[in-house]
């Protein structure tokens, strides 16, 4: 029986790539145990690059930064070093755009909260985080002008993908844990014009600085080599799976299997409109008429292989069904199939 693990984060790898990893553990010196400085890292790290912005058909010149610490810490402080600078308008879709928003206002109160209903050609920048995990929601800003700055939080959506946007984001930020590997660092992708011309709010610079972390190729912080290994035998992977757009196609033909089960269903429903309906976190509650049946459907859930199915206890009870990569190649009829029969 496949073990189907739909941990929110830090989610499943591809079993190949554990695979990889724990033979390069078993070497007398792995990749890991040695200096960060040396050519063979270095060089690793140079094909990362170039073959990640391939894959995602992002423009060659774009700067792939590995920083410390998950989504918060960076978000946190790119509006630190850029919200008192520019006038903002940030998408508020969900938890995290919230969130954001909030983070946002504490360097800047005049930073306001946008829509797609909003005016958004007043805004010098926009940020929004395009797909809500907690809700399993998807909705994107795009920019109303040219040489407005769009700022977005890719964290559950990076390497899904192929960017069809001929204007991508100026900046992408992205936590490591959901489809790029393990919890604990992030990458921050960024276009030239945004890490040579955002005006930088006046402080000391620290480490975690887009410009003195490119600068020092990319050794500002000590860089975890465990990162840089996992990413790239990923790309291996996701090449050998045909590319993203093939993973997209079965993460989307999978998605749309379990949306019409539960639409379908008299005991599931979910409460996002069609439209705006996540092709990476499925959600779903029980209906109140079978709230009482909630054992037997995770007793059943299990015994067909899946764990970490469950949403936020705190935020969004209830289902989350969470097709990062690694699971979204899987098959789940099994899974189909409880569904079906509950």
């Amino acid at each position: 029986m496949i073990e189907l693990n739909f941990s929110p984060g830090p989610a499943g790898l591809p079993l190949v790539v554990k695979q990889r990893l724990a033979d390069e553990i078993q070497r007398p010196r792995s990749f890991f145990e040695s200096s960060h400085r040396r050519k063979e890292v270095k060089n690793l790290w140079e094909e990362t690059q170039k073959r990640f912005l391939m894959l995602l058909q992002l423009p060659p010149d774009y700067h792939c930064l590995l920083m410390p610490g998950g989504a918060r810490l960076q978000i946190g402080h790119f509006w630190q070093r850029y919200a008192p600078c520019y006038q903002w308008g940030v998408g508020i879709f969900g938890y995290w755009g919230r969130w954001a928003y909030r983070t946002a206002c504490s360097y800047n109160p005049q930073v306001q909260p946008v829509s797609l209903a909003s005016d958004l050609s007043r805004y010098e920048g926009l940020y929004n985080c395009d797909n809500e995990t907690l809700s399993g929601s998807h909705m994107a800003l795009t920019r109303s002008h040219a040489g407005q700055w769009l700022i977005a939080d890719q964290t559950s959506s990076l390497f899904t993908q192929p960017f069809e946007d001929e204007q991508p984001p100026d900046v992408i930020i992205a936590a490591c844990q959901k489809n790029l590997g393990f919890s604990g660092a992030s990458l921050v992708l960024m276009h030239p014009r945004a890490l040579e011309h955002m005006v930088l709010a006046p402080g000391p610079q620290t480490p975690l600085d887009y410009q003195l972390q490119k600068a020092m190729g990319n050794d500002a912080c000590t860089p975890s080599l465990m990162h840089y290994w996992v990413l790239h035998a990923l790309l291996d992977w996701a090449e050998a799976q045909g590319g993203l757009a093939a993973i997209h196609q079965k993460r989307c033909q999978w998605a749309e299997q379990l949306y019409a089960l539960i639409d379908a269903s008299p005991f599931l429903v979910n409460k996002i409109p069609t439209h705006r309906r996540s092709m990476i976190n499925i959600t779903f509650d029980l209906t109140p008429l079978v709230l009482h049946r909630e054992k037997e459907l995770d007793d059943a859930l299990h015994a067909c292989g899946c764990y970490a199915f469950r949403g936020h206890p705190a935020y969004a009870p209830g289902y989350r069904l969470n097709l990062y990569n690694a699971l979204a190649v899987l098959d789940l009829s099994a899974l189909c199939q409880v569904l079906q029969q509950f």
